[in-house]
């Protein structure tokens, strides 16, 4: 009867080990430790610790939001169409494509 309920309370206290996050030693290079961040940007791609990607997602359409802001307010200020389609082409159409990696 005791050995059912110690292997009873082994297998509860190894379930809990399992559902309980396990804390990790910190990350040295050269001694020095890195820093635990939720969000980085590398190579202009924000990387999010939960591998969403909301964060990137979020600062890419408020950048174009900005953009297509400022091409109405130059629309406006009553601009030649050949200067708002230069600057189209040379702000927003430029900064929003990508190059794709081969």
């Amino acid at each position: 009867m005791v050995s059912e309920k110690s292997s009873t309370a082994k297998s509860n206290q190894a379930q809990g080990d399992l559902l309980m996050p396990q804390a990790h030693s910190p990350l040295l290079l050269s001694g020095v430790e890195f820093e635990v961040v939720s969000t980085a940007k590398v190579l202009g791609v924000i990387i999010s610790s939960n591998l969403k990607w909301s964060a990137h997602t979020n600062s890419l359409t408020t950048k174009a939001a900005k953009r297509l802001y400022l091409l109405g307010q130059l629309k406006c200020v009553v601009i030649a169409n050949s200067d708002l389609v230069r600057f189209h082409c040379s702000v927003i159409r430029l900064q929003s494509t990508t190059v794709p990696l081969r």
